[in-house]
């Protein structure tokens, strides 16, 4: 990956809002400042049946140690707090 292309991806972050940290320097680099990223997912209710379908179809197709992710990502779109 060229620094250009790390440069053009971090300028679309800063566009879309996503909370953004950054240190300069040897071991510095960019993460998500996870204090201040606490924007609900803002998702339909067809939206939210339609990635439970499909998280439910995956279930037998996963390969090994992805169930656990998959089973996560259902409670979290079953949690009302994200509506």
């Amino acid at each position: 990956m060229s620094e250009r292309t790390v440069e053009r991806d971090l300028e679309a972050m800063r566009a879309a809002r996503i909370p953004l940290r950054g240190r300069g320097g040897f071991g510095g680099g960019v993460w998500l400042d996870v204090t201040r990223a606490s924007t609900p997912l803002q998702l339909s209710d067809d939206q939210v049946m339609a990635l439970l379908l499909v998280l439910e179809d995956l279930g037998t197709q996963l390969p090994d140690g992805l169930n656990d992710t998959r089973e996560q990502l259902r409670q979290h779109l079953e949690d009302p707090r994200l509506f």
